[in-house]
Parts: structure tokens; sequence; C-alpha cells
């Protein structure tokens, strides 16, 4: 799991040098013109480009438009999680991650696929993560100079400005002193880029508000829709704990498909469904009674999918799917079922030579 979804740790010091990369690195990993559409020209956000370190890594073998496994014959893609990192200002000047994020992604071209696979099997041979470990920080990073070069050294073989295809947006204000976040992003269109239409909902921009206290936390969204039917039910706690025991288990319902990669993409469902659904199952299940375990529509793998090692399922302050709030890692469920999704895969197209 450890070896294609790659969390990164923190660097000692905002000041210091990178864990593994600055966004700024090799000529700018991300085209500025992109960042100041999506950051700056807004106005919300006062995070300077060179403030943003790579804090995550993750391989695929194509761009998941559809549920389900791969069809052969489409490229890969790369995914670079950066984040904008600043210091704390206690005595030790320690690197905290501002809850802002921008998701990179490049292709891997169909053709090197193989390749990059072989490449990822030697870096785990030096990693030292146990093949059964769930997604956890990725300590091998700083430990092993050797892995740290040599993972380096593949990120940048692939992410290229001029080959990025997507760039997406999931932050949270700085001139807003409530809890929200805004969610907006850019696809390649021909030779220019085009904001991205969330899927469900007539908008190219989506903002989630927390709300409630701590037993009836909600996520006000504009615009929303009940999409999968049954969402709207899930992000609301007033709403959820009104619901009939039926009507609460089928929004858990709908929680467990939101996660689950054979029936739905990030082409299928809205950007906060993904972003909410982890804290939202370990809330309303517990209020309700329902074991997880219990719901059909529920993701499963032969791979470790526990997530206890970040604290997406316990904090209703972050919505990060892969990164970290300050100093705690993140880690959410759709990841952690993602990443088995490509491990299985990877099994089945390129599997060891015996």
């Amino acid at each position: 799991m450890n070896d294609i979804t790659i969390l990164l740790p923190l660097p000692a010091t905002w000041s210091g040098p990178p864990t593994l990369a600055r966004m700024s690195d090799e000529g700018d990993l991300v085209p500025r013109t992109l960042f100041d559409r999506l950051v700056t020209d807004p106005g919300e956000l006062l995070r300077p480009y060179d403030d943003f370190h790579l804090v995550a890594i993750r391989f695929d073998l194509c761009d998941r438009a559809a549920p389900g496994a791969c069809p052969e014959g489409l490229d890969g893609r790369l995914r670079l999680v950066f984040q904008p990192l600043r210091s704390d200002f206690t005595p030790t000047t320690e690197a905290v991650a501002a809850d802002v994020a921008m998701h990179a992604f490049y292709p891997i071209p169909e053709a090197r696929l193989a390749d990059v696979v072989a490449e990822l099997r030697e870096l785990s041979t030096l990693g030292g993560s146990a093949p059964d470990a769930p997604l956890a920080v990725n300590t091998a990073v700083t430990t092993r100079p050797d892995y740290a070069a040599r993972l380096r050294g593949l990120v940048v073989r692939y992410a290229r400005p001029d080959q990025l295809f997507r760039l997406t947006l999931f932050a949270q204000p700085d001139t807003s002193s409530s809890v929200n976040w805004v969610l907006r992003g850019v696809v390649r269109d021909g030779a220019g880029y085009a904001d991205i239409a969330i899927p469900t909902v007539d908008a190219t921009e989506q903002r989630v508000l927390l709300t409630g206290p701590p037993t009836l936390v909600s996520y006000d969204t504009t615009p929303f829709a009940d999409a999968p039917a049954g969402l709207e039910i899930a992000r609301s706690g007033q709403a959820f704990m009104a619901a009939s025991p039926d009507m609460q288990k089928s929004a858990l319902e709908v929680l467990a498909a939101v996660d689950n990669p054979a029936m739905h993409s990030a082409e299928t469902v809205q950007c906060v469904a993904c972003h909410v659904s982890t804290f939202l199952m370990a809330a309303r299940s517990t209020s309700a009674g329902l074991a997880v375990q219990s719901l059909s529509s529920r993701f499963t793998s032969t791979y470790d999918l526990s997530i206890e090692s970040g604290m997406s399922a316990r904090n209703a302050r972050s919505l990060r799917n892969l990164g970290w709030l300050q100093r705690e890692p993140a880690i959410s469920q759709r990841v952690a079922n993602d990443t088995a999704q490509v491990l299985s895969e990877i099994e089945m197209r390129f599997p060891l030579a015996q």
C-alpha cells in the first residue's frame, strides 16, 4: 500500500530543505499561470507559490474516469499533492501544513507503465514498509537517502509542467473566519485548460461550511445536489438524527458507495462527497449504532484498508483526503480503497515473474 501511495513526512522546518521537493523545483512542477488562475487571482488565498511543498505521491494505471478497473491501452497517472508550509513559531520552529492543497496530475505513457511498476517494486525493497502494512507516513524518505533519490528521480521524470493534465485546489480560505473550504480546478482542453465541471451540480466551484455542534456536525455545501440520493441526509447532522433507521442505513450505504472505486469515481460524484465521506461514515455509523462491515456497498479487499494512522475519520475540521493538517497526517478511506484497487490491477496486469 505504501509503495504506490506515499505520504511524505513534513520537513523539520519551513525554511530548511524540503522532504523531497518543492513545487518550484525543476523549473516549476506546476505552471505559475495555472497557480495564479486557481489561487492568486480569486484573492481569498494568501499562499505564495514558493511555500508549496510536495507532501504526497500517488501512482495509478489510468485516470479513473469511470468506476472499476482501468482498461488496457490508457496512459497511467502520477498525482502529486502540494501543500504550503509555514513555521508554527514555537521555539522548535517546526513546519506545519496549512489547510490548503493542490493536486497535480501528469500522464505516464502507457508504454512506460511496466517500467514504472518495475521501478516501484525495486523501490519497495529499499523502503522497508511491511508488504501487508496499511497506509501510513512513509519514513523511508528521510531515513534512506538512496530511496529518496530514486523516488525523486521517478517523480520528476513524469511531472513535467508542459504535460500537466489536471490541477485541483481544495483549501480553507485565508480571508474567512469560519471553518469552510473551496474546491475548484482546471483540466487540459486541447492546447489550453478549462474549468472543471463538478459532476451532478451545474458549477465549476463548490464551497463547504462546517456547522453544528460536535454531535450534529453538518457540511453545508453550495451548490449541492442530493446525488447519490441520500447524501443530503448523510451530510446534515439534524437530518440524519431525524431520519428513520432504514433511512439512516440508506445514507450510510451512500457514503460507502462514494468510497467504493468499483461504484464511483471523481467523474461520477460531486467534490464534497469524497471529502466528507470518511468523517461522516465514522460519526454517523456510531450515532446510528450500525457496523460499517454490515453495509453492502462497502469496498472490500485482501489488502489492509485501515486508516487509523491518519486523523481523517476523527477530525471534523479537516476534509483532507491525503496530506497534512498542521502536523497531523490525513488519510481518507477513499484513498486507502483506491490504493488497494490499483495494487490488485497491478498484480493482474504486471505479475511478478516466477
